[in-house]
């Protein structure tokens, strides 16, 4: 790949909105506003649906895949994830919200380059307050989840935050895929329909 989804979103991209709020509605696409390090937003559209997962790729043909609203793969980054095995039921399978109190589960993950296979990832979700957020024009009553995670054997702690509505979509959240990677930031503009 010539550019990555970061670069593209670093280098191309300022402190504004990178498109016009209504361009998702004239797309017959699903899409997603996609930002990395507080950069103007990018926006990706669903190239493919398989067996629950949702690719989205941008421009430069970076992917970033989805499972419930949750990044479980990416393509194009300096750091990749390449693949979530999740032990047990994640947190967004069932639709929904969780209840009041913390959920514990673990995952494994494999990060490249690095060599980085099988790191074990111990979340833990907790649910926050009710809050209604702003998608471009379109407003959705949420309630905002909070996970840290841990990956013992890297020495890396991290938080991902998720504000989901009453039925289990994702509307809005802020992921860590990597180490050394920055937050990936991301509001679905027109959801799947799958």
């Amino acid at each position: 790949m010539s550019r990555t989804l970061t670069t593209a979103v670093e280098t191309s991209f300022g402190a504004a909105s990178a498109f016009d709020p209504d361009y998702p509605d004239k797309l017959p696409y699903a899409s997603m506003a996609v930002s990395i390090k507080n950069n103007r937003r990018a926006l990706v559209v669903l190239a493919k649906a398989e067996q629950g997962e949702l690719h989205w790729m941008s421009a430069d043909r970076g992917v970033l895949v989805t499972r419930n609203g949750r990044l479980v793969r990416t393509v194009g980054l300096p750091e990749n994830l390449v693949r979530t095995d999740f032990l047990g039921a994640d947190f967004f399978e069932e639709g929904g919200l969780p209840g009041n109190g913390p959920l514990a589960r673990k995952r494994l993950i494999d990060i490249a380059p690095g060599n980085r296979f099988g790191m074990v990832v111990e979340a833990t979700l907790t649910r926050g307050p009710r809050e209604r957020i702003t998608i471009h024009k379109r407003q959705y009553d949420t309630v905002r989840l909070d996970e840290k995670c841990v990956v013992p054997h890297l020495s890396w702690e991290f938080s991902n935050t998720y504000w989901v509505d009453g039925q289990g979509m994702v509307w809005r959240s802020v992921q860590h895929t990597a180490p050394g990677a920055p937050a990936i930031e991301m509001e679905v503009t027109k959801p799947a329909k799958v």
